[in-house]
């Protein structure tokens, strides 16, 4: 999925919590089989690790809970693992809640979040890449949900085949009647030999039962959390989710005849090729940070003022020093490293005012996404400098701003 290759190339921890979250959901599975001590233990420990590499993903418990229920599992066992896990990682969370202004540039969703949301956890990127393997990944789903449903009720009707008494007749003169054996008989001991728990729990009803809590519920809380407490959802927080789309797709493919699943397999291949092509390569980033530094590098005079927009884009002058080192940060209070956050503190307007004043050029850098000042701000700069050049790089801008009077429309500087 090429949505794996947007995650696995970067130096963070989704990932590898995704990679984690499939190693707990393995150890569940232990546990709805055999719960032994040992067993148990592992599943604690490893949910443990799977919420330090990320506290949001401890949500696919919740999942691993619904699930469980639903198979009628060992609840109380279950439990008694799950509840130490969630006492160890209690530190983490009350740590995080303590520094929730590391999210709070996170927007409420709309819309399209939602819709993107559905793109990104059957594999796709949710860009402008063709039209992607999230179609066919989603037609695999279904198939395999449409199939599962059918076992489903199959098996529930020969089980109550099973139960039903035979019909009783009197036996001809000179015929013994033989009881029949247990092991024939539903309701005997033979009957729960022949159906084991490792093969119920291999039926496509358990793959559902499992995976649709997994693929669900850290989404829809998250979301949930967004619009009615605080926005917190991001899609890279509920990436460890994508593995239960990958499993009731896996479902689906395994349904069909050989000869299908393999041309089917082939084309859901060829449609993942521009998506991989795209995040593997070199324009596979958000943003391009060179072209911009290559460009106030050759402008930039020593001593011109820098603006940020938003503020977090200030992270570049802790990458580009050799660049950002000659110009002032004319917003910035306290630098991130002091202030404990991605964007710092910024100063108000009046020390804002005061610090523009002397300069003779001003660069606004930002990011495309939000490409205009703040309008109090814009207010500010617009009093004393005009605009003098623009220029638009992937997923990054440059505002050039001169003092008024040393401004000359001849067309000088105007950016591409």
């Amino acid at each position: 999925m090429p949505i794996f290759s947007r995650y696995v190339q970067e130096a963070r921890p989704y990932a590898l919590t995704a990679a984690a979250a499939v190693g707990v959901t393995l150890l569940f599975l232990r546990v709805l089989r055999s719960p032994t001590s040992a067993v148990l233990a592992a599943y604690a420990a490893a949910l443990t690790v799977l919420a330090y590499l990320n506290l949001f993903a401890l949500l696919v418990v919740g999942a691993h809970g619904i699930a469980l229920i639903l198979s009628r599992g060992p609840l109380l066992q279950w439990a008694c693992a799950a509840t130490p896990a969630l006492a160890a990682v209690a530190p983490l969370a009350w740590l995080g809640s303590r520094q929730s202004a590391q999210v709070g540039w996170i927007p409420r969703p709309a819309a399209d979040d939602v819709g993107r949301l559905a793109v990104q956890l059957f594999g796709d990127l949710g860009g402008a890449t063709g039209p992607g393997v999230a179609p066919p990944t989603w037609a695999l789903a279904f198939f395999g949900l449409a199939y599962a449903a059918v076992v489903g009720v199959r098996r529930a009707r020969a089980a109550r085949r099973m139960e039903e008494p035979a019909p009783e007749h009197a036996p001809e003169p000179g015929e013994e009647h033989t009881p029949e054996p247990a092991a024939g008989r539903a309701d005997g001991p033979g009957a729960r030999a022949e159906t084991p728990g490792h093969e119920r729990a291999g039926t496509p009803a358990a793959l559902v039962r499992l995976t649709l809590p997994w693929l669900l519920v850290p989404a829809l809380v998250l979301l949930a959390a967004s619009w009615t407490v605080h926005p917190v959802y991001v899609f890279r927080y509920v990436f460890c989710c994508v593995p239960a789309a990958a499993l009731l797709a896996g479902a689906g493919l395994a349904a069909l005849p050989p000869g299908l699943a393999a041309a089917v397999l082939t084309a859901w291949l060829g449609l993942s090729v521009p998506g991989q092509l795209a995040t593997r390569g070199p324009d596979g980033r958000q943003d391009d940070p060179r072209p911009v530094m290559a460009l106030l590098a050759a402008e930039a005079q020593p001593g011109d003022g820098v603006l940020f927009v938003p503020a977090k884009v200030r992270k570049y002058e802790t990458v580009y020093p050799s660049v950002f080192g000659r110009l002032r940060d004319v917003a910035l209070a306290r630098s991130p490293e002091q202030d404990g956050s991605f964007p710092g503190r910024e100063v108000g307007a009046r020390v804002l005012a005061a610090r523009l004043d002397g300069l003779r050029t001003l660069w606004v850098v930002g990011h495309t996404g939000k490409n205009v000042l703040p309008a109090r701000r814009r207010a500010l700069v617009t009093r004393t400098f005009a605009p003098a050049g623009r220029w638009t790089f992937r997923g990054l801008f440059v505002d050039r701003y001169v003092l008024r009077h040393a401004h000359r429309s001849n067309g000088a500087g105007v950016g591409k």
